[in-house]
C-alpha cells in the first residue's frame, strides 16, 4: 500500500506542476499508518454487518407495515433477507413496504443506510478518488502546524546516524523531517515513520516544503562539501535563528562552512583518523567515545542553560557535576532575541584541572588497615558446641590485655596455644575464626605472655599504634578481638531488664539465663568526610582537644532516623558552618573504640563561604592544597617528630586513606 500511495501521490504533483504557473520543486510526504488488506477487507466487511443489522431491525420493529407476497407474517429472517436485498440492490419485489410509515422509513432510512453500505463494499474505490485531496488537506495541516523540529539533510550514513541520535535523546518522529534528492533513499526514512521532503535542498523553496522557516535545527549531511555549503548558505537565509550542524568531509573546507552560517562543523574524515590513531595508543579511549556517541547505552552528556546565580563562578562551584562551561559568541549572521543571541553565555567559565576527577572518579585507593580481611571468620562454627571442642586442642589464642595491647613481633600479632587455659574453650573466650593452616583462633582478656621462643622478640603494641607493617590477618584479628571484648565489658547486664547475661555463641552474644532474652554486639555507626571544593584544595580541622598542627577530617555520628548522606551534611554544617553538595560514598572500617563503624565520604563546599565553628568542639579548621596535603603526608603522622606546620591522621585509620587517595588525583 505504501508504493501505491507513493504512486498516486506523485500523480498529484505531477498534476500541480502542469498547472500554470506552478513549477514542482519538492514532494512532501507524511508517515501514515499502514493496516495489512486482510485486516482493512476485515473491518469494512463488519462495518456492512452493523448495517446490515440495523436495518434489519428497523424492518423488524415495523413489520406490520410490510407485506409478504408469499403470505403470512414476517420472521426476523425475511427482514434480513429484505434488508439485504434493499441495500445491495433496487428490490426484488416479493417483500414491499404498502403503509405509509414503512413507505416513509424505506424512502429516508433505506437509501441514506444503502449509500453507506454501498461506500463500506467499495470503499477502495472511493479511497482512491479521494486519495489526492486527503493527502493535500494532510499535507497543508502539517505545515501550519509544525514548529521548533529537526530538519535532516541528506540520508546517507551520517544522515541516519544522526537521526537515530536524536530519536535516542527524547525527540519523536514527528519532530524530525528527513531532506533528500533520492527516492530510494527517502523510502528507508518514510519506512521509520519519518516525514520527507523528496528535493533540491539547495533551493530555497525545498527547505521551506520542509518548514525550515520555523526549524530549530538543520543538519546538513550531504555527500559533498560543496553541496553542503550551498544548502548551509540556503538554510541560513531562510532560518536566521535555527541551529545549523554541517558535515564535512575534508578539513580545508570547514571555513566555508563556518563563513556560510553554520554553527557547527564536524569534519568525519579527520574525526576518523583521529579515533584511528588514538585506537594504536589508548584503544580504551576510542571505546569510551564510542560508548559516549552510541543512544541509550552506557555513557551520556547532556547541556543546560547557565543560570543567573551562577554567573561568575566556577564549575566546581554549580549545583551539579559539570565537565565544563563555555561561551558562544552570537554569530555575524545571527539576528539577536531579546538583546542577546541565541546560545549566548554571559561569561566563560571553565574547568580547574581535576576538577571532573575529584568529583567522579575519587575513590579509595587501598583497603584501610582495619577493614582488611585475612581469616575466615567461620561463623557457622559458632554455634556448633561440638566443633569448637574439637578444634580447641590445636587452636591459637590471642591474648589482650586490659589497655587492648598486644605482642607483635615481626609485624605479626603473637598467638599462643589455647589449649593452656584447659581442654575446652573458657565462657570469657571469643572465636575469632579460622586461620589460613585450618587452626580455630581465639581471644581472651588477660595478662600478656612472653613467647616462649627467646629469639622471638616481641613488642607490645596498641591497637591504635598499628602500622603498616601489619598483615591482613593481624589487623582483623585484634580488630575483632578488641571490638568484642570491649562490647563484653560494657554488656554484663541486659539492656531489657538489667538482669546479669552469659557469653553465648562462642563469644558473639550473650543471654539472660532466666528469661532466654539474647543480645548481640552492637555497633554505633559514625560518617567521616572529607570536604573539598571539586579542585585542588581540601578542608582539614583540629580538634580543641588536640595539639597544634594535628589535623584530620570531620566525623560524628549518626543520628536516629538520620540517613548516612544527611549526617555528613549535618556534622559538616553543626562543626564548621559550611553546607556541603554532591555526598559520596568512599568506603568503611571497623573502629572499635569502643565499638564504631567509621563510614567514608567526600562532599563538596564552596570556598566563598566562612567558616563557623558553632558547638566548640572543632578549634579551628582551614582549606589546604593538595600540594600542601601532599608534603604533609611525606612528613610522616601525628606519631611523627616532623616539624611540618600540618600532621595527619596514622595509617590505622580510614581518614589516612581517604586523604592519600585525594592527594593521589592530578
Amino acid at each position: 500500500m505504501r508504493n501505491g500511495r507513493s504512486r498516486k501521490l506523485s500523480g498529484l504533483n505531477q498534476t500541480l506542476a502542469a498547472q500554470r504557473g506552478h513549477q514542482l520543486v519538492g514532494v512532501v510526504r507524511i508517515p501514515e499508518e499502514h493496516a495489512s488488506p486482510i485486516r482493512v477487507i476485515t473491518r469494512r466487511l463488519a462495518i456492512a454487518l452493523v448495517v446490515l443489522f440495523a436495518a434489519a431491525v428497523i424492518v423488524y420493529a415495523d413489520r406490520s407495515g410490510y407485506r409478504d407476497l408469499r403470505g403470512g407474517s414476517l420472521t426476523f429472517l425475511d427482514c434480513v433477507y429484505f434488508s439485504a436485498v434493499s441495500l445491495s440492490t433496487t428490490g426484488y419485489g416479493d417483500i414491499t413496504p404498502y403503509t405509509e410509515t414503512a413507505r416513509l422509513v424505506h424512502t429516508l432510512i433505506f437509501t441514506a443506510l444503502r449509500i453507506a453500505f454501498l461506500a463500506v463494499l467499495v470503499g477502495t474505490t472511493l479511497e482512491v478518488l479521494s486519495e489526492r485531496s486527503r493527502q493535500g488537506w494532510k499535507i497543508q495541516r502539517w505545515r501550519s502546524r509544525v514548529r521548533n523540529h529537526t530538519i535532516v539533510i541528506g540520508y546517507g550514513t551520517k544522515g541516519k546516524t544522526a537521526v537515530a541520535a536524536i530519536l535516542g535523546d527524547e525527540t519523536t518522529q514527528a519532530e524530525v523531517v528527513v531532506v533528500d534528492t533520492d527516492r530510494s533513499t527517502l523510502e528507508h526514512a518514510e519506512s521509520a515513520d519519518l516525514v520527507t521532503v523528496h528535493g533540491d535542498a539547495t533551493k530555497a523553496d525545498v527547505l521551506r516544503l520542509a518548514g525550515a522557516q520555523h526549524a530549530a535545527s538543520i543538519i546538513v549531511a550531504t555527500s559533498r562539501d560543496d553541496t553542503a555549503v550551498l544548502v548551509t548558505l540556503t538554510a541560513r537565509e531562510i532560518a536566521p535563528h535555527a541551529k545549523i550542524v554541517a558535515s564535512i568531509r575534508e578539513a580545508e573546507n570547514q571555513h566555508l562552512l563556518q563563513q556560510s552560517g553554520a554553527d557547527s562543523v564536524v569534519v568525519s574524515s579527520a574525526t576518523a583518523g583521529r579515533l584511528l590513531g588514538l585506537a594504536t595508543t589508548t584503544p580504551s579511549v576510542v571505546e569510551m567515545i564510542e560508548d559516549l556517541l552510541t543512544p541509550d547505552v552506557g555513557l551520556a552528556i547532556a547541556e543546560r542553560e547557565v543560570e543567573q546565580s551562577e554567573i561568575g563562578g566556577s564549575p566546581r562551584h554549580l549545583r551539579d557535576i559539570v565537565l565544563g562551561v563555555v561561551r558562544r559568541p552570537a554569530a555575524a549572521h545571527r539576528r539577536p532575541r531579546g538583546g542577546r543571541g541565541r546560545g549566548q553565555r554571559p561569561v566563560a567559565l571553565h574547568p580547574q584541572r581535576g576538577a571532573l576527577m575529584a568529583i567522579a572518579d575519587f575513590q579509595l585507593r587501598s583497603v584501610p588497615l582495619l577493614s582488611r580481611v585475612g581469616a575466615d571468620r567461620a561463623d557457622q562454627l559458632r554455634t556448633d558446641v561440638e566443633a569448637a571442642a574439637a578444634g580447641w586442642a590445636d587452636a591459637a589464642l590471642l591474648r589482650v590485655d586490659s589497655r587492648n595491647q598486644v605482642l607483635v613481633a615481626d609485624g605479626r600479632v603473637v598467638l599462643g596455644a589455647a589449649a593452656e587455659l584447659g581442654d575446652k574453650p573458657p565462657p570469657e573466650a571469643v572465636f575469632l575464626g579460622r586461620l589460613e593452616d585450618g587452626r580455630h583462633v581465639w581471644a581472651i582478656r588477660g595478662a600478656l605472655q612472653a613467647p616462649d621462643d627467646p629469639e622471638v622478640r616481641a613488642e607490645v603494641v596498641n591497637l591504635r599504634s598499628l602500622g603498616p607493617i601489619f598483615d591482613d590477618t593481624s589487623s582483623q584479628l585484634m580488630s575483632s578481638a578488641v571490638a568484642l571484648l570491649n562490647w563484653h565489658e560494657r554488656s554484663r547486664f541486659s539492656s531489657v531488664d538489667g538482669s546479669p547475661t552469659r557469653p553465648a555463641r562462642a563469644g558473639w552474644s550473650r543471654v539472660n539465663p532466666v528469661t532466654g532474652h539474647e543480645e548481640f554486639p552492637r555497633i554505633d555507626p559514625a560518617v567521616i568526610c572529607l570536604v573539598h571544593d571539586g579542585g585542588d584544595r581540601a578542608v582539614l580541622a583540629r580538634q580543641a582537644v588536640w595539639p597544634e598542627r594535628m589535623f584530620s577530617l570531620l566525623a560524628g555520628f549518626v543520628e536516629a532516623g538520620e540517613s548516612f548522606e544527611v549526617c555528613v551534611a549535618r556534622e559538616v554544617r553543626e562543626e564548621i558552618g559550611l553546607t556541603v553538595r554532591d555526598v559520596r560514598y568512599l568506603g568503611s572500617q571497623p573502629w572499635p573504640f569502643p565499638r564504631s563503624l567509621m563510614v567514608g565520604f567526600h562532599a563538596v563546599a564552596d570556598p566563598a563561604q566562612d567558616f563557623a565553628f558553632n558547638d566548640g568542639e572543632i578549634a579551628e579548621a582551614a582549606w589546604f592544597t593538595r600540594d600542601e596535603v601532599r608534603a604533609a603526608l611525606a612528613a610522616g603522622d601525628w606519631s611523627s617528630d616532623s616539624e611540618s606546620k600540618l600532621l595527619l591522621p596514622g595509617s590505622i585509620s580510614i581518614a589516612r586513606v581517604i586523604i592519600e587517595s585525594w592527594a593521589a588525583l592530578d
